[in-house]
């Protein structure tokens, strides 16, 4: 009786202090987004398509632009009917209530990742560990702070990954059927929400249940994805003829379609080195290239391959990219392919992974938080913290590794983040930076919890427990 109540006060005691560091998480992002806030250019259309989808039910930049199929419309959404819910609203106002909304998401972030180690069987520490992780992480700080899709992307990937969880603990049909409702409507929201696709498959394949149910949980999944998903292809098809699934990959800045042979160009020579966007930059602002200055000799293999390129710069700069223009960037792609397909199909793509697991560069960290010490301390406080994330969830990977009971819990962790990075390293190749991983920061917050927990249980030894996964397991009733 004695130790039921001892256990009861330390449970309390436990809960008191995470309840107490989590208020004081919030406290300080909505200091921080008071301080600084800002758009960013995608963030400026997001506005733009919110007040009007706000004001006058329509898919459109503003009143008197036509409908619009580049942006996909899950954030819009959002902001339209949740977060902003007010037009017309100038853009401090929206960028007020944008980040607001941001600092409840990562709330509800962090409240997942509680639920979800515990879901995978995690101690008392690594779920409290992960859920403040979440609230003090430099990365995502930093994208709350912006009118953008991050945090609303970041949170569903989370509740998308807690859900194929739940079902694969507890062979739960609803909880794959919620699955796939969170998988659409992500989709709707980030195209690169298609990275989890491989891990819900796997944890429903994983049931502990017969294959016949495995598969029929799969299948409802599936289901209930596609039609949360679907009336947006359907919409684009009827007013565009195609049906536009991922929206439009590199729009201009003001919101029109851009063909795409810049960006495969881009892909045979560009591995996320800094400046290597400053061109693409330029042209998705429709601003002129200075040949003599702007273009760099990773671009060409040889002087007649340099005046080429210089010679269609030049008529870029005449006819913008013009269907002969974007020709003449996928004749370019197509023979560096040929040339040398090793560099344009590995090593450039690795390359661009290196860049996607560097710190981010300093002029992707314009904060300005006194109270914080930035922006005088920005670099040292992201390469330091991200230093520590990636040694402590090393930890957790191994950790998890080593025992058989906790491998599921491994592919849920892990997968997301492999799947994502490999996306990244092959998709987009310029302005490749971690900010693009920061759906999979709480997975990695997730396995670095995992790993403290092992070095605290180190410190402070308990009695082994059952595998917490296993359907036989109290829990799992």
């Amino acid at each position: 009786m004695l130790s039921v109540l001892g256990s009861n006060m330390r449970s309390s005691r436990w809960l008191a202090v995470g309840v107490l560091l989590l208020a004081l998480g919030v406290g300080l992002r909505l200091a921080v987004i008071n301080q600084w806030h800002v758009p960013a250019g995608d963030g400026i259309r997001y506005y733009r398509l919110s007040q009007e989808l706000a004001r006058g039910h329509r898919f459109a930049l503003d009143a008197r632009a036509p409908a619009t199929f580049t942006h996909l419309p899950g954030y819009p959404l959002f902001l339209a009917f949740v977060a902003v819910r007010e037009a017309p609203l100038d853009l401090e106002t929206h960028l007020v209530r944008a980040t607001q909304a941001n600092v409840v998401l990562d709330l509800v972030t962090a409240l997942l990742v509680f639920l979800l180690l515990r879901e995978l069987g995690a101690g008392r520490v690594a779920p409290w560990a992960a859920a403040l992780g979440v609230l003090a992480c430099p990365v995502l700080v930093l994208l709350s702070c912006y009118g953008l899709s991050e945090s609303l992307a970041t949170m569903l990937t989370t509740l998308e990954l807690y859900l194929a969880a739940r079902a694969m603990r507890r062979a739960s049909l609803g909880a794959a059927a919620a699955c796939g409702a969170v998988a659409g409507y992500a989709q709707l929201v980030r195209a690169d929400a298609a990275t989890l696709v491989p891990v819900v498959l796997l944890a429903l394949a994983l049931l502990q249940a017969p294959w016949r149910r495995r598969l029929l949980a799969m299948a409802l999944c599936g289901v209930v994805a596609g039609a949360v998903f679907a009336p947006w292809p359907i919409r684009n098809q009827v007013l565009f003829g195609a049906p536009h699934f991922e929206g439009h990959q590199w729009p201009a800045q003001d919101g029109s379609p851009q063909p795409l042979g810049m960006i495969t160009w881009l892909r045979t020579w560009a591995q996320g080195a800094p400046g290597e966007a400053y061109v693409p930059f330029r042209v998705v602002n429709r601003v002129p290239i200075d040949t003599a200055h702007h273009l760099t000799p990773a671009m060409w293999d040889s002087e007649e391959e340099r005046r080429q390129v210089v010679a269609l710069f030049e008529r870029y700069n005449r006819e913008h990219l013009s269907p002969e223009v974007d020709r003449g960037f996928v004749e370019l792609a197509e023979a560096r392919a040929r040339s040398h397909p090793f560099r344009t199909y590995v090593g450039l793509p690795l390359g661009r992974l290196v860049a996607l697991w560097s710190p981010v560069p300093e002029y992707e960290l314009p904060m300005r938080v006194p109270f914080l010490g930035l922006p005088q301390g920005r670099k040292a406080l992201m390469m330091g913290s991200e230093a520590l994330l990636c040694a402590l969830a090393l930890v957790g990977v191994g950790v998890l590794a080593l025992a058989r009971r906790d491998r599921r819990a491994l592919v849920i962790l892990l997968l997301p983040v492999v799947t994502r990075s490999a996306l990244h390293a092959y998709a987009v190749p310029h302005a490749v930076n971690q900010r693009y991983l920061v759906e999979a920061f709480p997975c990695l917050l997730m396995l670095a919890a995992w790993g403290i927990e092992a070095m605290w249980s180190r410190l402070r030894p308990t009695k082994s427990v059952s595998d917490p996964l296993s359907p036989t397991h109290p829990q799992a009733s």
